[in-house]
C-alpha cells in the first residue's frame, strides 16, 4: 500500500487515536498493510494528507477484529463507522484499546461492552534469578512428549476460554520458543514465547495443569523463558489478565505493568453513530 510509511509514522504520534494495536503497533500495522492480517482496509485523508487507517480480519472462531489509527476522535469514529458497515449481517466487531486514553470510553458510548483486561508487563533490569524446577519434574521438548499430551495440559489450563484446539496447536508447532514441564505421568505445564523483529521477546504463555499448581512450576517455567529471552532481546514482556492471580508471581520475579488494554465487543447495529 503506498500509504503505509504515512500510516506507520501516524501511528508514532503520542496524540493518535487508536484501537487494536498494543505495544507494538508497528508490527501489527505492517500485515494489515501487506494484507496477509486483514480483509478490508480504509484509508481516509485530510488536506491531501493521510489522517487515518483501519483494517478487518476474520477472528478465528466467529466475528471481525477492528484495528484502526487516526489523527483525532471524529476521523476516528468515522472508521469505527466504516468497520461496522463493512461488517456482514449481525456480526460482531472486537477491538482492544489502552484503558491510559479516552478511546475505550468513546467506544462505551457508541455501544461497545469491554469484557477483559489484558496487562502487559516489562521485567526490570535489576531482575532476580530465581526459580529451579522442583522435583520430580524434568523440562522437556514438544517432540520428546507429544503435541497430543501438551493438548491435554493445555485444554485443563484454560478451561473457561473458548478456544480454537486447531489454533493452538499450529501456535505450539510454530513457535519461536516453547518448554514444557514433566513428571512421569503428564505434562505439568508449558510456556511459550517469542522475540520480535525489533528485539523484544514476549512470554505469550505460561500455564500450568490444575493438578500441578503451587509447586513452584509455573515460577520455573517463567524463568525457563527469561533465560532464554535475556541474552537475546533488548526487553522482555509477558501479558496476564488483570484478574490473574499469576501476576502476584511475575511481580516477584521482576515484572512490573506497563500498559493495560480493554478488550471491546459489540454488534455492529449496536453502534451509534
Amino acid at each position: 500500500m503506498r500509504d503505509g510509511d504515512a500510516i506507520l509514522a501516524l501511528a508514532e504520534q503520542s496524540t493518535v487515536w487508536r484501537c487494536g494495536l498494543g505495544r507494538f503497533a508497528a508490527l501489527q500495522l505492517s500485515r494489515c498493510l501487506d494484507g496477509s492480517d486483514s480483509t478490508a482496509s480504509q484509508v481516509l485523508r485530510a488536506g491531501g494528507a493521510v489522517s487515518g487507517f483501519a483494517a478487518l480480519k476474520p477472528r478465528v472462531l466467529s466475528g471481525f477484529e477492528l484495528t484502526a489509527v487516526a489523527v483525532d476522535g471524529p476521523t476516528f469514529f468515522a472508521l469505527v463507522d466504516w468497520a461496522a458497515g463493512s461488517c456482514p449481517g449481525n456480526t460482531a466487531l472486537h477491538t482492544s484499546a489502552s484503558v491510559a486514553y479516552d478511546v475505550s470510553s468513546g467506544l462505551v458510548q457508541r455501544g461497545f461492552r469491554p469484557y477483559l483486561i489484558q496487562r502487559t508487563m516489562q521485567l526490570r533490569t535489576d531482575a532476580p534469578k530465581l526459580g529451579a524446577l522442583p522435583a520430580p519434574y524434568r523440562f522437556a521438548d514438544l517432540s520428546e512428549v507429544g503435541l497430543g499430551a501438551l493438548m491435554e495440559t493445555y485444554v485443563q489450563a484454560w478451561p473457561e476460554d473458548d478456544v480454537d484446539e486447531a489454533d493452538a496447536e499450529d501456535s505450539f508447532r510454530e513457535s519461536d520458543g516453547l518448554v514444557l514441564a514433566c513428571d512421569a505421568a503428564q505434562v505439568a505445564g508449558y510456556a511459550m514465547w517469542e522475540r520480535t523483529e525489533d528485539g523484544v521477546g514476549i512470554i505469550h504463555e505460561v500455564a500450568v495443569h490444575p493438578a500441578h499448581r503451587l509447586l513452584g512450576v509455573g515460577t520455573a517455567l517463567t524463568t525457563f523463558a527469561v533465560e532464554r529471552l535475556r541474552s537475546s532481546t533488548s526487553r522482555i514482556e509477558l501479558v496476564v489478565l488483570d484478574d490473574n492471580p499469576a501476576e502476584r508471581l511475575y511481580e516477584r520475579l521482576g515484572f512490573e505493568v506497563v500498559e493495560d488494554l480493554v478488550f471491546l465487543v459489540a454488534a455492529p447495529p449496536a453502534i451509534q453513530g
